[in-house]
């Protein structure tokens, strides 16, 4: 059925009175809870006629302030995602986050913040809210923002190894340590007997120091010695 045009966006309301249902019965059928309410076939597929022919797109904001899922991923970056003063670090993880939330039949809404430091929240405030989880990304993490998602309980997984004292942090990350001890391992079965560990900055990354902690246990493991 083809959406009709109007000057302005359909209320709730405006569907219950066309539809011939309360509005709460709208509300349950918007959210897929009219099985749960024992709303009938009949009645659900006479109010999602009337949201097809008017267009009608529920509010992200709305919805998310009663409970409501709202299909949506946040992805929120500690660095300019589309740098152009830096090799490109995030495009791989923008593109598998983009594919699979095509696969899940769910969106994508990035985050920033204004000026030069990112924070999540503005005061007790955090638009990740408008999210039904987010994704965080960054080589130097809004430590305090982390700890006040937690606080809030919004479902968040970081991209990269990240700890944040004994707080229930969810990360998922490369085996850093386990891949630098198989190159070293490698390079030894080749004959070499001495190899070093090159490193830009101070190493004080929790990736950089997965890494130093495989190439220690792989050159004491050959003893090759450090």
């Amino acid at each position: 059925m083809k959406a009709t045009k109007m000057s302005r966006q359909i209320t709730q309301a405006e569907i219950a009175r066309l539809a011939g249902v309360s509005q709460a019965t709208v509300s349950l059928v918007l959210n897929s809870r009219s099985r749960d309410a024992r709303v009938s076939p009949e009645t659900e597929a006479r109010v999602r006629t009337v949201i097809e022919k008017w267009g009608y797109v529920p509010n992200a904001a709305a919805r998310s302030l009663v409970g409501g899922r709202n299909a949506i991923v946040g992805v929120f970056t500690f660095e300019p995602a589309f740098p152009t003063d830096q090799g490109d670090f995030y495009w791989p993880f923008l593109a598998g986050i983009e594919q699979e939330a095509e696969l899940s039949g769910r969106d994508l809404l990035m985050f920033t913040s204004a000026g030069p430091a990112r924070r999540i929240f503005t005061g007790a405030q955090t638009r990740l809210s408008l999210a039904d989880g987010s994704l965080l990304l960054g080589r130097d993490p809004d430590l305090d923002g982390i700890r006040g998602l937690i606080d809030l309980g919004h479902p968040f997984v970081y991209i990269g190894h990240r700890e944040v004292g004994s707080l229930p942090l969810s990360y998922v990350a490369a085996d850093y340590a386990q891949a630098t001890e198989a190159h070293v391992q490698l390079l030894t079965e080749l004959g070499h007997h001495r190899i070093a560990y090159v490193r830009t900055g101070q190493g004080a990354n929790l990736p950089s120091r997965d890494r130093i902690e495989g190439f220690r246990r792989a050159v004491t493991a050959a003893e090759l010695g450090l």
